[in-house]
């Protein structure tokens, strides 16, 4: 199946897409908008504005509720009809000193509508002004102290040992940061799959360390914003969204850009996953090398809707700049530590082979090529007979496996052969019983007439 015949079956085809209106399903989820979804949270409301006359080009179909205006009676007219003029050039001198192209920053706070106050950020993007109302049940304002808690924080993250050791530091952090029920650390793999791989947690919830995931649960939509983002807060996994009114701009007739915005209305498909595993609110952060997605920090709740105030959410994008600039520093010490320990071995291995009868003497000495590799087997060739340690596959299979590896052209082209595979099974023809054994090869001969 080509891109144009999945494309000529997109539901929202020729139309302005609305998350509300067309759910995205397995079959087209990589293709779902979900930078434009059209609908932001319920519980906030949504301001788009012409910024030559701060006029209100689009508005969120909830606005009569959260602002006391319908949205019919806000289009084409000044941000002051909801501000009030003190509040509206406030706003406006605000968008002129301050740095908020996709950038959201918090701006004032409203009194509500209805009692509530409602924090106002603001950002721009591609040419208009996007204002977010939320009413979070907290004010700017929250009574913590988010500087000392940062400050801490990035104490302990600088203080992790090795890789492991950070994201375990980043994951008890950022829970105690925010009180969610679960954090857990997303590391992608090379196929794209996802594996937990750092995780704190209440003590009666089930630990998701060590599980994996398919590559499809985040589909690569969902991966590009996470390349352009920091954070993904979701407050009600359950709760109404609210549409806006019109969906496509009115004088441009494109969708509303909402990669930046913390209301953005969220996938049905990402919706339906989370109820499926009864998570009732969420927070997702980046953890990035340059331009790369590495991982996610992915925050579960279990209890109903969880507020993420303005200065919660600053803070914890703070914490994921910081693991990620971390990152990098403790994957290189984890390199060199593995190396050292690698070059300890190996010398040991050789003064062994050395004294104790050559080559078989690192698969059945002391100390063995399991001590120096991450693997749960070994085998070699030598003398016309397999020497194995661990978990090998027999050596009839040894022999299938040799004289396949032997022919690979990235194997026997090279002045220094080598070959690795973490998917054994999907490059060779394996036996059940080999698949279980073997389901990655680091393959490489020891001598210009060695088998491998």
């Amino acid at each position: 199946m080509n891109d144009h015949t999945i494309e000529a079956r997109l539901p929202w085809e020729g139309q302005a897409y609305s998350a509300m209106r067309f759910g995205a399903t397995i079959t087209n989820c990589d293709s779902e908008p979900v930078q434009t979804p059209g609908c932001i949270q319920g519980h906030g409301a949504l301001l788009v504005l012409r910024p030559d006359d701060m006029t209100i080009a689009q508005v969120s179909d909830n606005s009569g509720a959260l602002l006391g205006h319908l949205p019919e009676t806000l289009h084409g007219q000044p941000v002051s009809r909801v501000l009030g003029e003190a509040r509206a050039e406030e706003l406006r001198a605000f968008l002129a000193r301050e740095p908020v192209d996709r950038n959201p920053l918090y701006v004032l706070t409203l009194p509500g509508h209805n009692g509530a106050a409602l924090d106002v950020t603001v950002h721009t993007i591609d040419g208009v002004v996007i204002v977010e109302f939320e009413s979070t049940a907290h004010t700017t304002a929250d009574g913590h102290d988010y500087f000392t808690l940062i400050k801490q924080s990035v104490h302990r993250l600088q203080s992790a040992s090795s890789l492991q050791a950070l994201g375990d530091a980043a994951t008890a952090e950022i829970r105690a940061l925010t009180g969610l029920d679960r954090v857990m650390v997303y590391k992608f793999h090379d196929d794209g799959h996802g594996e937990v791989v750092a995780e704190s947690r209440r003590p009666e919830l089930s630990s998701w360390l060590r599980l994996h995931y398919p590559a499809q649960d985040i589909p690569e939509p969902a991966r590009e914003v996470f390349r352009r983002t920091w954070i993904r807060p979701l407050r009600e996994v359950s709760a109404p969204l609210a549409e806006l009114v019109p969906l496509a701009h009115p004088d441009t007739g494109r969708p509303l850009t909402m990669t930046h915005c913390a209301l953005r209305g969220p996938s049905v498909m990402y919706t339906e996953y989370l109820q499926n595993m009864g998570v009732t609110a969420g927070l997702t952060l980046s953890i990035r090398h340059g331009e790369q997605l590495w991982g996610l920090i992915a925050g579960h709740h279990y209890t109903g809707a969880f507020d993420l105030p303005y200065n919660m959410r600053a803070a914890c994008e703070l914490m994921a700049q910081i693991v990620s600039l971390q990152h990098k520093a403790a994957e290189d010490r984890d390199y060199l530590s593995h190396q050292l320990r690698f070059d300890e071995v190996r010398q040991l291995l050789v003064t062994q082979a050395a004294n104790e009868g050559g080559l078989p003497a690192m698969v059945d000495g002391e100390l063995t090529l399991l001590d120096a590799l991450d693997a749960q087997g070994a085998a070699l060739f030598h003398q016309e007979r397999w020497w194995r340690v661990g978990q090998t596959p027999h050596d009839d299979e040894l022999d299938t496996i040799a004289d396949w590896v032997i022919e690979r052209p990235e194997f026997a082209s090279s002045a220094e052969p080598v070959f690795v595979t973490d998917a054994l099974g999907t490059l060779m023809p394996c036996s059940p019983e080999l698949s279980a054994v073997a389901a990655g090869l680091l393959a490489l001969p020891l001598s210009k007439r060695g088998k491998i």
